[in-house]
């Protein structure tokens, strides 16, 4: 906690960028433009808070497919790839923290093999 509160470093947003592969959409997810994370990768800033907390939530549920699915290259793509179950890519439902959880409740149905 007391990281995301201090914020997170740039590079671990660019870590998050380098695993999905899509820069604009870990921004819009973490609610920073482009421009401000120019300027703090510029400047060696860290991340503000809420910016960090968002990156995180991001991560979690990344980490929790990645495991689930137990290769990072199926993980993204089903992230990335239209869900029925949830009415969109699992991604695209990460900017809140109920789609979030929203997210991590399919992957445990995933998990434990129980559908709907």
């Amino acid at each position: 906690m007391r990281r995301l509160r201090e914020g997170l470093p740039v590079s671990a947003l660019d870590r998050l960028v380098r695993l999905i592969g899509n820069r604009e959409t870990i921004l819009a997810l973490s609610g920073i433009s482009a421009r401000t994370y120019l300027r703090r990768k510029h400047d060696k800033e860290p991340l503000n808070s809420v910016t960090s907390d968002r990156l995180y939530r991001v991560a979690h549920v990344v980490s929790e497919a990645v495991r689930v699915f137990e290769d990072d290259t199926t993980a993204i793509d089903w992230l990335q790839s239209p869900n029925r179950s949830l009415g969109s890519p699992p991604i695209t439902l990460l900017d809140t923290e109920i789609g979030a959880n929203q997210v991590l409740r399919t992957l445990g149905r995933i998990e434990y093999s129980v559908y709907e």
